[in-house]
């Protein structure tokens, strides 16, 4: 397999070692067999001199795991920068967000959505999404999903934005024809997206794919298409990775985004400096009052404070959600989130009681994942992160 592990190296960034020796020999047995080959050998030969079945390769190997408003916070922290910026000051030209790899559009769909709730004009921005595999920028084109592309128990956006078709769920025309799909490589040196330089880059669980060089290769062609006031938002296991690679922190809680510490991109005249703003859970947009005799809106109204900064208010109201819905895992996961984006160490307390009430609380268990990988506990970090993967495969084979 080595051969074709360095083919894919080449093409794609694609390291061994994060996708599996086993995996990719049972893909090219699989493609093999198809193509009625004798052997392996033949496979790889075949692999190495045909530009078709070169890309049938990466079409197997491409990791597509996503869904959306995964890592809600990044959105919510995308939303108050822009909100901020428009309030600020009228920006001379709109925003421009590039979701990379976008994989089958959850994710720069999520972002049209977020900035929808957040009251942004559609005028105000533009989204462009690459992704390198064919297969999955059709999909984002016609905008139908089934089931596993919906994770978590809030789904209020797809009462909202989607219409159900037999087993699908197919998104509004109006979110579609906000997002731009580009078939690209960004290690292709030829490869630039249409509207670089861009403001916010969503680059999230790509760089963890790659080995060191391919790693630095993607990084210097981020930061050449990020503007110098602009953010990085990567994946919470990334985020160490690129602190001493040019950029720094944000300081946008939970949402793992970054900036570049010096420029080394010409600045072009556009939106104002987006100044830091602490990011919080997305809500789902519910612009009414609390009430005790509408316990969800009170719910709903916790994640609308967290949303917009008021903390103090959201943890109060999420509180007193909690009072008569002290079973509820989403609750105690969103005072963590509150308690995190206050900087209180009682945050881990709540993550705690989520998983006592819900052993395979997603949200709560990545969080604690990341908490005890910056505290230095790794194995605490990898017992969590397995549980996460047996969460997600249990869910799969439902």
């Amino acid at each position: 397999m080595n051969t074709l592990a360095q083919l894919l190296r080449n093409e794609i960034g694609l390291d061994l070692s994060s996708f599996g020796e086993g995996a990719l020999e049972r893909v090219a047995r699989h493609r093999s067999a198809a193509l009625g080959l004798a052997s392996l050998d033949q496979y790889r030969a075949l692999a190495h001199n045909s530009v078709s079945e070169l890309k049938q390769l990466i079409e197997a190997v491409v990791i597509s795991e996503t869904w959306f408003f995964r890592d809600a916070a990044a959105f919510a922290a995308l939303a108050r920068a822009i909100s901020t910026s428009l309030t600020d000051k009228n920006p001379a030209r709109p925003f421009r967000i590039l979701s990379l790899p976008c994989s089958s559009g959850e994710e720069p769909f999520s972002i049209v959505m977020a900035l929808t709730e957040a009251g942004i004009p559609s005028s105000a921005y533009s989204v462009d999404a690459v992704d390198i595999s064919a297969r999955s920028l059709e999909k984002g084109r016609k905008g139908a999903y089934t089931q596993n592309s919906f994770r978590g128990a809030e789904l209020w956006f797809r009462r909202r934005y989607f219409r159900e078709s037999g087993s699908e769920f197919v998104l509004s025309p109006a979110v579609i024809d906000h997002v731009s799909f580009h078939h690209g490589n960004v290690l292709d040196p030829k490869f630039a997206p249409s509207s670089a330089p861009y403001d916010f880059i969503f680059c999230r669980n790509l760089l963890i794919y790659f080995d060191v060089q391919k790693r630095q290769q993607t990084l210097t062609r981020l930061s050449e298409w990020l503007l110098p006031e602009g953010l990085l938002f990567v994946g919470a296991a990334e985020q160490p990775l690129l602190l001493s690679n040019s950029f720094r922190n944000a300081a946008l809680p939970l949402a793992f985004a970054l900036r570049k510490t010096a420029p080394n991109a010409p600045h072009t005249p556009g939106p104002a400096r987006l100044a830091p703003q602490a990011a919080s859970p997305l809500p789902d947009g519910n612009s009414m009052a609390p009430s005790s005799s509408h316990p969800d809106l009170l719910f709903h109204e916790a994640r609308r404070l967290a949303l917009i900064g008021s903390y103090a208010e959201a943890a109060a109201a999420c509180a007193d959600y909690l009072r008569k819905h002290v079973t509820s895992a989403d609750a105690w996961h969103l005072l963590g989130s509150i308690r995190d984006a206050l900087s209180l160490p009682t945050s881990l307390e709540c993550y705690r009681k989520a998983l006592y009430l819900q052993p395979d609380h997603e949200p709560s268990l990545r969080r604690l994942a990341q908490l005890s990988e910056k505290a230095g506990n790794h194995d605490m970090a990898g017992v969590y992160q397995g549980r996460v993967k047996r969460a997600q495969a249990r869910r799969t084979a439902t």
